[in-house]
């Protein structure tokens, strides 16, 4: 079998990772993989990677979620804070229409 090199291997890297390759070129990266320390750094570096970016997605949503919990809250409270003077003006309508004929 003929050597391929790490530049080839390399671009491989990401589709062997996400477990996409053929068989055969699956084969051709792990044995590639066994005698190349070079590409197991850039395999590992590749991995590492990916987890932080994971990690900062998983941040970002978790971060989102967070201000869309306190947008409701403010929601909420401006609904309540609004509902306080309409309540009173319609009781004060009901009282004027009731009790001051």
């Amino acid at each position: 079998m003929e050597k391929i090199s790490c530049e080839i291997i390399e671009d491989l890297l990401p589709s062997y990772r996400d477990e996409v390759l053929t068989d055969s070129v699956k084969l051709m990266v792990e044995n590639h993989l066994e005698s190349c320390n070079h590409c197991k750094g850039k395999l590992k570096q590749l991995e590492q990677e990916i987890e932080i970016n994971e990690l900062e997605q998983k941040s970002k949503g978790r971060k989102f979620i967070a201000s869309l919990q306190r947008r409701k809250y403010y929601l909420i409270g401006m609904m309540i804070g609004a509902m306080i003077p309409i309540g009173a003006f319609v009781a004060l309508i009901v009282y004027f229409v009731f009790f001051c004929e």
